[in-house]
Parts: structure tokens; sequence; C-alpha cells
């Protein structure tokens, strides 16, 4: 893929649709955004510039449905350093929200991204003391001694969160988001 691409139907016209996608036909494959991820360099297999080849090329089932879009930090490395202003991290917040909408939501990334939001609609804050649960299941009990070292020294928030002022404000605005 020497060349930008002609975005049509399927996931690539689904990622340029979005405000986050728009550019995506722009990218030319040169691989500046790999090359300055921090998260390339710490995830082996972990590459922006793959991620959207493979959705030009309309690979996307196997790319929604895994943890590979959700790894991105979102430090905007790859925004900085792209020489066509494609902004890659941006296309792979639109994955991520295609991948829920199309009902991928199995993975670690899609979970905290939905009881995130849940605690956001329901309080208007995050739930810190519950949120690794809602994200990992049960796999966190093996986290629970250093929860209880962290409990001991008032590092972890009380799971009772009340609502806040504003609560109907907020869920205007997360309604709003999702149209």
């Amino acid at each position: 893929m020497g060349g930008a691409a002609e975005v049509g139907r399927g996931l690539p016209g689904e990622v340029a649709a979005l405000p986050d996608g728009k550019d995506i036909d722009h990218c030319i494959q040169c691989g500046m955004c790999t090359a300055t991820c921090p998260v390339a360099e710490a995830v082996p297999g972990f590459s922006p510039r793959q991620i959207i080849a493979r959705t030009l090329m309309n690979l996307g089932e196997e790319l929604l449905a895994s943890d590979e879009i959700w790894y991105c930090a979102r430090c905007q490395q790859c925004v900085a350093t792209c020489r066509k202003d494609i902004r890659p991290g941006d296309i792979i917040t639109a994955l991520r929200i295609i991948a829920i909408r199309m009902g991928y939501r199995k993975t670690a990334g899609a979970r905290h991204t939905l009881a995130f939001l849940g605690d956001i609609k329901k309080k208007g804050k995050l739930n810190e003391a519950t949120l690794a649960f809602k994200t990992l299941g049960m796999s966190t009990i093996t986290m629970v001694p250093y929860a209880m070292r962290m409990m001991l020294k008032g590092k972890i928030p009380s799971p009772i969160v009340k609502k806040i002022e504003g609560l109907d404000e907020v869920r205007a605005l997360v309604e709003e988001y999702r149209r």
C-alpha cells in the first residue's frame, strides 16, 4: 500500500463516516505512527500502521473483536508525527466506537469503556473501587492482596459513590455524544 487508499463501503467507509476517522483515506502507510508509538515499543505486535492498513483492506472483523484497538494509550505521538495529518490515534478511537456499536464487547477495553460510561450515567462520576472488577471480572480476585494493602493505606476510594449535582446535564451530554 504505497499511496492513499480510496474509501468505499464496509469498515473503511464506516470509519471515514465518523469525525475521528474522516481522513483515513489519506494514509500513505509510511509507518511514522508506529515508529513513534510508545505502546508499539512495549507491546509486541501492536502497530497503528497495521491497524489502519487492515481497516483499509476491510479486514475488520478480527480487528474489532480483538484487544488490539484497545491498547492505544491516546498519547498523540502518532498525531504529532503523521506527515499526512490523518490522526492515527483518532482512527483507532473510531474503530473502538464501531466495535462497541457492532456488539464486540468481550474485550477488556470494551468492558472498561462500557463500565466507565455506565458509572458516569448512573452517578455522574467514576466508581474507581469497582472499575477493575467490571473490566476484568473474576480475574481480579488475584489482586485482592494488593487491594487490601492499598485500602489500609487509604489509596482505594469507597465503593459507595453518591450522585453528583447536575446529573441530568451529564446524562444529556452522554446521550448527545452517543448520537
